[in-house]
């Protein structure tokens, strides 16, 4: 897991609640400690997400964990038919759309994907869109 530097104590934080946790198994001595723990990293997220410097927020905008449309897609739709094309000359793979179900609501979704790894980024064309990908959203989203 790549941390940011910002992230760092908070990293240092939820390992020690982890560790604390599994000796708590065995014997539950710890609870407290446990408890303020938890409560003090609450605490200190809010601190350190309330803040950020622009840069730190292109950071986290730019960190490659951070989930994509195919991931958003697969975990929110009950189920998805993705639409390929612009019906004037090629599908944009940087472009995904189509329609699906969202808690019993038909709709039609549409996203940029530039993948996870080099041969997914290279299939997306690194999420940069040609004028098909743009005709392609339109299309969907006059559906």
């Amino acid at each position: 897991m790549e941390l940011l530097p910002h992230e760092k104590q908070i990293h240092e934080y939820i390992k020690t609640i982890e560790h604390l946790k599994k000796q708590n198994q065995e014997n539950p001595l710890f609870t407290s400690d446990i408890r303020k723990l938890e409560q003090k990293l609450k605490i200190l997220k809010e601190q350190v997400y309330k803040d950020l410097t622009p840069w730190q927020r292109i950071l986290i905008c730019r960190h490659p964990s951070r989930p994509r449309t195919i991931d958003y897609i697969k975990s929110l739709c009950d189920s998805f038919h993705e639409l390929h094309g612009d019906r004037t000359y090629r599908d944009d793979t940087a472009i995904i759309g189509g329609m699906a179900v969202v808690n019993g609501i038909r709709c039609v979704i549409i996203g940029q994907e530039k993948g996870n790894d080099t041969e997914s980024r290279i299939f997306r064309n690194f999420g940069m869109l040609n004028p098909e990908g743009y005709r392609k959203a339109l299309r969907l989203m006059e559906l």
